[in-house]
């Protein structure tokens, strides 16, 4: 049967084949008219179909899909934000780690400088106690003296001995501040004042030096025995390599590695 849809000379001539309009479209395939119809029914009902329940189903589906987008890009950028405040946490710990291995390597450093000051302190010490003896013996053998002579030697000795200590001081401050030290106060010394003994008059360290000035008769005027670094600025990695300069002839020939000068 065809459908009601169909032109009214369609249904005619499906219902009459004795109507004369049948017979002039007696030509006409007989399912051509079905066909026709079909297709528009198909077409029609298509459009109908979307317009009135496909389309507003694949809006909610946009709407769905938008709303998922949007929650997925709200947790990237949550995502993103907690990524870049782990690497500024990360970036932060690493530096504090480069501190902590700049610090470490400086306080290795400050201990091999120290081990080396002990080492050079040790050499010192023992150069000192075998220069004390030698000192001894040249008293010892001092032959026809008079009891000033031997005394003033017997002072020298002190002296040196005093310088000593005032030496190792000087070395571990300059260790410490990366300066050699200007006075007795920036050494960690006592007063110069307080090293009087006999004819020793002060110990003071004046210009990177240290000075015993003594009173007693010499050749040369303000008698004195001076003890000073040979570099301006002494590498604080390395023991300091000291000079011994005096004016006193007596003092020349007790310590044979100190120079003597007629003015200071």
């Amino acid at each position: 049967m065809v459908g009601t849809g169909c032109p009214p000379y369609i249904r005619l001539c499906a219902t009459s084949q004795f109507n004369p309009k049948c017979r002039m479209n007696s030509s006409m395939k007989p399912w051509l008219p079905a066909l026709i119809c079909a297709i528009a029914i198909g077409i029609v009902g298509h459009l109908t179909q979307w317009f009135g329940f496909t389309r507003p189903s694949i809006d909610a589906v946009r709407a769905e899909a938008n709303a998922k987008n949007a929650a997925t890009n709200a947790r990237v950028d949550e995502n993103e934000k907690r990524t870049a405040a782990v690497e500024a946490t990360a970036k932060t710990q690493g530096e504090k780690i480069e501190k902590l291995d700049a610090r470490t390597a400086a306080v290795e450093n400050a201990n091999q400088v120290q081990d080396k000051q002990i080492d050079s302190l040790k050499q010192q010490t023992a150069a000192n106690t075998q220069d004390l003896r030698e000192m001894k013996a040249h008293i010892a053998s001092g032959g026809q003296k008079t009891a000033a002579e031997m005394q003033l030697e017997r002072d020298l000795v002190d002296a040196v001995a005093r310088m000593s200590e005032v030496r190792v001081a000087f070395a571990e401050s300059t260790a410490t501040e990366a300066r050699m030290p200007m006075s007795n106060t920036q050494a960690g010394v006592q007063a110069p004042e307080k090293y009087a003994a006999g004819a020793l008059k002060r110990i003071a360290i004046e210009h990177g030096s240290i000075v015993a000035h003594f009173d007693t008769q010499n050749p040369n005027p303000n008698p004195q025995l001076s003890f000073m670094p040979t570099e301006a600025k002494p590498d604080v990695s390395q023991p300091i390599r000291w000079r011994c300069v005096t004016n006193m002839p007596v003092a020349s020939r007790m310590f044979t590695a100190c120079e003597l000068k007629t003015t200071l």
